[in-house]
């Protein structure tokens, strides 16, 4: 198949990686593959200026190549992708059997090309409202509804945001479910929200891969005196970290000769002296310490996917999760790993304290873990995502 892949940007980050990591394998199994990205970044509603700034400052110092990362697929610049004007420069966009948007945002340009361009599908990532997903009062009003056994995640689908950039932002990603597209994504969860919140149809699900593992299985390591937990810390409200730091700190109460560490890309000031930060670490350090760590703690308060988890457990940590994204989807809660509420440091530092306080227990869920991660690899990756392209391709319905 000709397949397009239309991403937003080029800079790092999980959403891309992931589309390339699809694309080199899909590529080297015979399909011709082109990304194609905007020179003129996207300006849609709650995207902040700076992100904008960020994109050219990127293209004036980098160039239009993807240097970090090793992509096998062409790469295709495209003057704009705003919907409006996309008909004019869609000439310049190969002609293909189909086409994927991967963000909201480009999920309106790919509605709108021509049928040349093939049938048009919709790859989701995550519900892309981020800033209610930073907004307390957001999280307030979701808690306050009435739930009918629902996740807060879900209920976060029915608030309206007071504050009107967030509001029109809400709008802006809701429409994106019901454009003339085929969806698929990651995770249960986003199925679920998709399908029950705004009637939407998810042609499949793509389990995202990981090559981030160690060979050595945890049983055969030798262990250490001193207990170390890891935990990532990415600035952000909705990963987590004020909930994780609390959480910490609990541990450290009981624990106070244990080793916390956390990674990230920028220590900030809400760091305590009694944490190890280590700032950009690269994979093959990132793999030795997961490897070396007693206990990995996931804060996040939201996921579409959900990665580090998955990455921990491939490399033998004990894992201590919030339920969010696909962590239920690749874990067998309380087997392979313990999962709690998200928003709850109290749970969150209590099965910590659980798995360091029992050597037996912890070996066990980390071998199962260990052994449950292996399958997640980017050529399975891959494998799911062509079967859903060809059936999109072959099927011709929407």
């Amino acid at each position: 198949m000709k397949i397009n892949f239309v991403v937003p940007g080029i800079q790092i980050g999980g959403g891309i990686r992931t589309v390339f990591s699809c694309a080199n394998r899909l590529v080297t199994k015979g399909h011709e593959v082109t990304i194609i990205f905007p020179l003129a970044p996207y300006t849609d509603p709650g995207f902040h200026p700076m992100y904008w700034m960020s994109c050219l400052l990127h293209y004036a110092c980098a160039g239009t190549g993807v240097g970090w990362f090793d992509l096998r697929a062409r790469v295709k610049t495209v003057v704009s992708l705003a919907p409006r004007i996309i008909r004019f420069v869609e000439h310049a966009i190969p002609d293909a059997d189909i086409t994927v948007a991967t963000s909201c945002e480009t999920a309106y340009s790919v509605a709108a090309l021509s049928e040349r361009k093939g049938k048009k599908a919709y790859f989701i990532q995550h519900y892309e409202i981020w800033g209610m997903w930073n907004s307390c009062a957001c999280w307030d009003a979701a808690a306050a509804r009435e739930s009918g056994g629902e996740s807060i995640f879900m209920r976060m689908a029915d608030v309206v945001p007071d504050e009107p950039l967030l509001k029109k932002r809400k709008q802006y990603v809701d429409k994106t479910f019901s454009l003339p597209l085929y969806g698929f994504t990651t995770s249960a969860v986003l199925r679920e929200l998709i399908e029950k919140k705004f009637c939407g149809r998810i042609e499949g699900l793509v389990a995202i891969g990981n090559d981030l593992r160690s060979d050595i299985a945890p049983g055969d390591r030798p262990g250490r005196r001193r207990k170390r937990i890891v935990m990532p810390y990415r600035r952000m409200e909705w990963k987590g970290d004020r909930d994780g730091m609390q959480a910490l700190e609990a541990v450290r109460k009981k624990h106070p000769d244990a080793e916390f560490v956390l990674y990230g890309t920028k220590k900030d000031a809400r760091v305590p002296d009694w944490v190890v930060f280590v700032e950009r670490i690269p994979d093959e350090e990132l793999i030795a310490l997961y490897a070396s760590c007693d206990v990995f703690v996931y804060p996040s308060r939201v996921e579409g996917f959900g990665s580090p988890p998955l990455e921990a457990m491939a490399c033998g940590a004990a894992c201590v999760t919030t339920d969010v994204g696909a962590v239920r989807d690749y874990t067998v809660p309380g087997v392979s790993a313990l999962l709690v509420p998200p928003k709850d440091p109290r749970s969150l530092a209590d099965a910590v304290i659980s798995l360091l306080e029992n050597d037996e227990r912890r070996a066990l869920i980390a071998a199962a873990g260990y052994a449950q991660a292996q399958a997640y690899t980017w050529e399975r990756t891959a494998d799911q995502m062509e079967d859903i392209l060809s059936r999109i391709h072959s099927e011709g319905r929407l």
